[in-house]
């Protein structure tokens, strides 16, 4: 197993065609999308067309978010999707004009434009670590036989708080006909208890560790078991081979979300 490396034009180029994949997969409701570049080995998807639409992370950062779903023109943009790369410089000492890759995720969110909105879903594929030498030489991952690449239920980070955010946007907003009834009323402490959800009995009985959990996205375990964190993990951790294959695990990823939200919408799940 050895780990990606490729000259920056390369790179570069792979980066112009993740933006063509995203125009030709996003909504086409007139947003225009484009990437920026945070720094030379890092960048994130947002929109190029003059609008914004950012949101606070649990860690604390500031990230773009583009629309995830196609929506009829009565109806607000609900989830947003936000995209992180970097590379970085190799272990293997090639100088900058080559560069190694380190990681590339998808992040979907929630809540309605103009708020903030709540981590749902987080998908990843970090690249892997050479250590040793001669002989002993080998990709290691971060997480010990962790999956890479792989999926985290980040929404359960901000679960316990992520909702009652949403409702105190409510109670702050004069216009919200809610939040005017609430304010005449003087019940602004209790229109939050009432419809602030989930209840904190039920927050009691998640463990954000399942946050951290690496749920992998590309195993083979049908075809070779896992003995355990001693390794091997090769079944379902790997390096990228291309940078092909980083764009059509981030487009599969895209497309499956897309497909199985809307399927839930369209059921009446949301």
């Amino acid at each position: 197993m050895t780990v990606l490396i490729c000259r920056q034009s390369d790179v570069a180029a792979h980066w112009q065609n993740i933006r063509a994949d995203f125009r030709r997969i996003l909504p086409e409701n007139g947003a225009f999308y484009d990437i920026e570049r945070l720094s030379e080995d890092r960048v994130q998807l947002r929109l190029g067309n003059g609008a914004a639409e950012t949101t606070i992370r649990y860690d604390g950062q500031r990230v773009h978010l583009v629309p995830f779903l196609d929506v009829v023109s009565d109806q607000p943009q609900n989830y947003w999707l936000a995209w992180y790369e970097s590379w970085k410089d190799p272990q293997s000492g090639q100088g900058k004009s080559r560069r190694q890759f380190h990681s590339s995720s998808i992040t979907v969110y929630a809540g309605s434009p103009g708020s903030n909105k709540y981590q749902v879903l987080r998908a990843e594929w970090a690249g892997g670590e050479v250590v040793g030498n001669g002989k002993d030489q080998k990709v290691v991952f971060q997480g010990k036989g962790a999956a890479h690449p792989h999926w985290h239920l980040s929404g359960l980070e901000t679960l316990g708080t992520a909702p009652l955010q949403l409702v105190d946007d409510v109670v702050a907003d004069s216009d919200d006909e809610l939040a005017m009834l609430a304010r005449e009323l003087g019940a602004e402490d209790e229109l939050l208890g009432t419809i602030a959800f989930p209840s904190q009995s039920r927050l009691e009985r998640i463990d954000p560790a399942w946050a951290s959990i690496h749920l992998a996205t590309s195993a083979r375990w049908a075809q070779k078991e896992w003995t355990g964190q001693d390794g091997p993990h090769d079944m379902h951790a790997t390096d990228p081979e291309s940078c092909g294959e980083i764009r059509s695990w981030l487009i599969s990823c895209v497309r499956y979300l897309q497909s199985e939200l809307q399927t839930q919408i369209h059921r009446g799940r949301w």
